[in-house]
């Protein structure tokens, strides 16, 4: 690929709720709206892309991307479901990761979701760019996602309970479970 690019990793807001309201293919139909405004929105040597469910990946040339975000950001389509004709204005998680000419794909693709993790967190930005330190925590998930079933398997997770009591009565009325991972 000549010159660079922002390539990013983005997902529907609140999605099930068109599913939701709407069915199947009422869902269905809101993406494919969603993809044509989107792919009318790129040029020759860009990609948008479906990755699966509402889940979407884009390349765009870097010189372009504020325009590009200004789309994201402005997304207006009307549908009609039966007799009601609907306006939706869809808001998106976007993480944004700047290709260097170079990068393998490898890193670029982990560093985008790394980057894209961050923006489902809550109390977090919609758009978060990626920063190499972002490689460090996603690493270390990843570490502990791998041998995750192999410590439940092996009995490492204890469950510990904290007594709820009632000041009225003085009485037990419950318990709060912490689970902690004791491992060697």
């Amino acid at each position: 690929v000549e010159g660079e690019y922002i390539a990013g990793l983005m997902n529907i807001k609140n999605f099930r709720r068109i599913n939701d309201r709407f069915g199947a293919n009422g869902g269905d139909s809101y993406l494919v709206a969603l993809c044509s405004y989107f792919c009318d929105a790129i040029e020759n040597g860009e990609c948008f892309c479906r990755l699966g469910g509402d889940n979407f990946a884009f390349f765009v040339r870097d010189n372009r991307y504020s325009e590009f975000e200004k789309k994201i950001e402005n997304i207006s389509f009307t549908l009609n479901f039966g007799s009601e004709e609907m306006e939706f204005n869809p808001q998106f998680r976007v993480g944004l990761y700047h290709m260097k000419k170079g990068d393998s794909i490898h890193h670029m693709m982990t560093a985008m979701n790394d980057v894209y993790q961050l923006t489902r967190l809550p109390e977090t930005a919609d758009y978060i760019w990626y920063e190499p330190s972002m490689s460090v925590k996603g690493e270390r998930l990843r570490e502990i996602a791998d041998i995750f079933p192999q410590a439940l398997q092996d009995g490492e997770f204890v469950a510990y309970y904290q007594p709820k009591v009632l000041i009225e009565t003085k009485t037990l009325c419950g318990a709060e479970a912490l689970c902690r991972w004791i491992r060697n």
